[in-house]
């Protein structure tokens, strides 16, 4: 398994691109900034919402308080699943796809699709998750809110596991920060490109680098509702930078404008998104 990176144009919910666009900004001068202020942003989304959006392959153990079903965080698929059977940390019980069962059973289906919350062992099960153990649930999977995918392109030629560059067959543009996924690996576009040449960011995101051979597809990952969020807030927070008092313009002559202190719309959309806890 990969190991996890984190670097400025990481798991950003919309792209310097498209923020710059949104602001008539065409110079690089403020690039640095504007970066810094998209990856707080995103980050921010993520702490109000009590999720994290985007996908993560990692393993995680867990402690099971029912032998049935366990309640976990966003899940959006499962590699491997295993129970330590004798409280010593070593998880030598492997189960096999059709011992358990993915909840909400239609959560994939959803458009966009949801996460799923909760596995469970299915009515036939030989094995259950051992309660008396701490930690004694290991999961191995693909873990965040969304993996909403769309067709990036394809590869005009191989791809070696080391390579940083990619030939596509179509021209660009191809923008940094966008995240693609290429069979089973993440990777990150790094800079901005028009032509069919792009740069790329390996095994991101608990993914591991590997070989990927000509005609493979590239999906772009998007962000339904986060994106626009993210976007709307971030250009608020930029612009309120240069506002410190709420104003932004002045002068004898000038034209003044509010800034406003939060996007109500931003609010609305995110609230539906928010991991609700009980008790």
């Amino acid at each position: 398994m990969g190991v996890w990176t984190y670097n400025r144009k990481t798991m950003g919910y919309t792209l310097l691109a498209t923020l710059k666009t949104e602001l008539g900004i065409s110079d690089t001068t403020d690039d640095v900034r504007l970066e810094r202020v998209l990856r707080d942003t995103s980050r921010w989304i993520d702490q109000y919402a009590g999720r994290r959006f985007y996908p993560q392959i990692a393993t995680r153990t867990f402690t099971a308080p029912d032998s049935e079903r366990l309640s976990v965080p966003d899940l959006l698929s499962v590699s491997a699943l295993a129970t330590d059977e004798n409280d010593d940390r070593v998880y030598e019980l492997a189960w096999t796809s059709t011992c358990y069962d993915l909840d909400p059973p239609n959560s994939s289906s959803e458009n966009p699709p949801e996460p799923y919350t909760a596995i469970t062992a299915t009515p036939t099960s030989s094995v259950s998750f051992p309660t008396g153990a701490v930690r004694g649930v290991q999961v191995t999977g693909k873990w965040g809110y969304y993996e909403n995918l769309s067709s990036a392109g394809s590869l005009e030629s191989a791809v070696t596991a080391a390579a940083t560059t990619a030939t596509m067959k179509s021209t660009g543009p191809w923008h940094a920060g966008e995240l693609w996924a290429v069979e089973s690996e993440y990777v990150l576009v790094d800079a901005e490109s028009t032509t069919t040449a792009v740069t790329l960011r390996r095994a991101q995101n608990g993914s591991v680098a590997a070989t990927h051979s000509s005609g493979t597809v590239a999906n772009r990952l998007t962000f339904p509702v986060v994106e626009d969020a993210c976007l709307r807030e971030a250009a608020r927070r930029y612009r309120a930078a240069d506002a410190p008092f709420g104003v932004a313009g002045s002068g004898e002559f000038g034209q003044a404008s509010i800034v406003a202190k939060f996007d109500p719309l931003v609010w609305q959309n995110l609230s539906a998104l928010r991991r609700v806890t009980v008790g």
